[in-house]
């Protein structure tokens, strides 16, 4: 099952889904911010195959709306999109149990903002796509290109291991030898 940071990730850049996922290559464990006062609530869903974890979540009348707290300002206008994507992700796995979840909203720390964010059937298409492109990215054991966007390299945590062509190589050759091995079995 994959997580909503999973296919943002995806988003990111695909390569390093691919070395973290696949090939196991994880330099440090994420550092998590916690804010006093938070629950996270776990959510996941058997039918989409995908989990994630809520930092809070709002009760009005039927509803419940989903809300992602985010240390940095808010954008002039709207939302960024990986907060976009990383809510509407929420919402999709809210709707199996709540289906009146229709909304959340990120709530910008550093700006005092809150930020609705709608769900409409194109951002669902957009999360359902990106979803099955991670599990299809990850089912098929290719290497992807390098990203496009050498800015997204500059602060990668595994961008030493990334550029390391003999021991990207190496990682690679032993998920081959280890699938032809389950093969032969």
């Amino acid at each position: 099952m994959l997580s909503v940071s999973d296919i943002l990730m995806y988003n990111y850049c695909q390569r390093k889904l691919f070395l973290q996922k696949v090939l196991g290559i994880i330099e440090k464990a994420p550092k998590e911010i916690t804010f006093s006062g938070t629950i996270k609530h776990q959510v996941s869903s058997s039918i989409l195959g995908l989990r994630g974890v809520i930092d809070q979540l709002e009760i009005s009348g039927e509803s419940v709306i989903p809300v992602e707290l985010k240390t940095g300002k808010a954008p002039k206008q709207g939302v960024y999109e990986q907060h976009q994507l990383q809510l509407a992700a929420y919402i999709l796995l809210l709707q199996e149990q709540y289906p009146t979840a229709t909304y959340g909203y990120v709530y910008y720390l550093a700006s005092n903002e809150k930020k609705k964010v709608l769900i409409n059937p194109f951002l669902k298409q957009e999360v359902m796509q990106l979803l099955n492109s991670s599990k299809k990215l990850l089912s098929k054991q290719v290497l992807p290109s390098y990203c496009e966007n050498k800015q997204k390299c500059l602060n990668c945590e595994i961008k030493k291991y990334c550029y390391h062509e003999s021991y990207v190589a190496e990682k690679m050759q032993n998920i081959m030898n280890h699938s032809k091995a389950l093969n032969n079995t």
